[in-house]
């Protein structure tokens, strides 16, 4: 005696993927206005630094126009918010950019912790950001992302972050300590700042795996660091800032060759 067997019961199930939830007029308009407040500030300090670099103004500082206060700075903060707000007006999130972002965010923060006498800077930074969270019609799921432990990125993210940590602190101390020029321009306050987003944005990049975002932005941010150390930096060892550029090539290619989730 035969039984035959239900086609429907082998059919496999496909599940459609979720449409896009375009958010209306009014949250557009919200969220275009918190976008423009918040990435009025990096956007003037990236703008005015290429400008110097290319007119050749203040020549002696190109190092923190490359870095602190300037290209380096303005990019990784840029990259992360505007991943985050394209997201948005698509109707999706992004959880990747958000975490740089916020990332980025945090590292401000500490660094005006470790300096009080720039912590003004703080609500500059978390008031807008808090208008764009407000204004984004779906929150970034920022939990249960990623592949995994990066098992290049993280050996290389914590060697690298290690002597940053180091540099951040003592940038820090300059910023408080110092009365010369570079401290009065919060050049040293910057540099804190950038050393410590690129720890903690080195570090989400090696602890979840598959973000081709966040190593991405590593690389930008530790190849233009070790591009101006080499260049214009006297205090500190070429070696180290080589190093940083080998870092760097290697979160590159690593977001480069890496399969998007």
């Amino acid at each position: 005696m035969s039984h035959s067997v239900p086609l429907t019961a082998a059919a496999p199930t496909i599940r459609a993927a979720e449409p896009a939830r375009v958010p209306g007029v009014r949250r557009r308009v919200a969220l275009a206005a918190a976008g423009l407040v918040a990435a009025g500030l990096p956007l003037s300090w990236t703008i005015s630094s290429i400008g110097l670099l290319v007119t050749g103004t203040e020549a002696d500082h190109r190092f923190h126009q490359l870095t602190g206060q300037g290209v380096a700075l303005g990019l990784l903060w840029l990259t992360g918010l505007g991943g985050t707000l394209v997201a948005a007006f698509r109707g999706r999130t992004a959880p990747d950019a958000a975490l740089a972002w916020l990332g980025f965010l945090v590292a401000g923060v500490i660094a005006g912790v470790l300096a009080p006498s720039q912590a003004l800077i703080v609500p500059a930074l978390l008031v807008p950001a808090a208008l764009v969270w407000w204004a984004l019609p779906a929150r970034p799921r920022l939990r249960g992302r990623g592949t995994g432990i990066d098992p290049v990125l993280t050996p290389l993210a914590l060697l690298a972050t290690g002597p940053l940590i180091v540099y951040a602190l003592h940038q820090a101390a300059l910023q408080r300590t110092s009365t010369n020029e570079h401290a009065k321009m919060s050049h040293y306050f910057d540099m804190s700042w950038l050393s410590i987003a690129i720890v903690i944005v080195a570090l989400l990049a090696a602890f979840r795996a598959g973000s081709r975002l966040v190593a991405g932005v590593v690389a930008m941010a530790m190849a233009l660091l070790g591009t101006a150390g080499l260049a214009f930096d006297t205090s500190h060892s070429p070696a180290w800032w080589a190093v940083l550029l080998a870092t760097a090539a290697v979160f590159g290619l690593r977001a480069v060759f890496t399969r998007q989730g």
